[in-house]
């Protein structure tokens, strides 16, 4: 009788330490993402892993994925400001309105924008937050 009162104490802790650890890892994913940061991965190796990755947006990484100034200069805008439109990108990267529609649409292709809305007045885009933090180059 003792043993089977310990093994449901035992379950019982164990079970209520597993649903605090769920609603923690939310959380953590959580505050990652609000700090733009890649959600971490987490792994049971040898008890319990938690591996937080730095935010791969920065100038260098955007430059080794070939992008130009003014596709950089809107990423770095977006990561900031969270969208930008046509006529923003126009204004900031100092283009003609057609150049400020085919950069945020080359950025879409590459995965590192997102289109919100349909083409044309009222368009904008967004970051793409990424679970991972490795983005393979466009090669087109």
């Amino acid at each position: 009788m003792y043993k089977v009162a310990f093994s449901e104490q035992v379950i019982k802790y164990n079970t209520e330490l597993i649903e605090r650890w769920g609603s923690d890892i939310e959380k953590i994913q959580q505050h990652c993402l609000d700090a733009g940061l890649p959600e971490p991965t987490f792994k049971e190796y040898q008890g319990f892993q938690v591996v937080f990755r730095k935010d791969v947006y920065d100038e260098e990484y955007f430059r080794s994925l070939n992008l130009n100034e003014r596709q950089i200069k809107a990423v770095m805008y977006v990561k900031e400001k969270g969208q930008i439109t046509n006529k923003e990108y126009q204004e900031i990267c100092d283009t003609s309105a057609r150049t400020s529609s085919r950069g945020p649409a080359d950025l879409v292709s590459r995965r590192l924008f997102e289109q919100k809305g349909t083409i044309g007045k009222g368009t904008k885009y967004t970051l793409i937050r990424h679970k991972s933090a490795i983005y393979a180059p466009n090669k087109s």
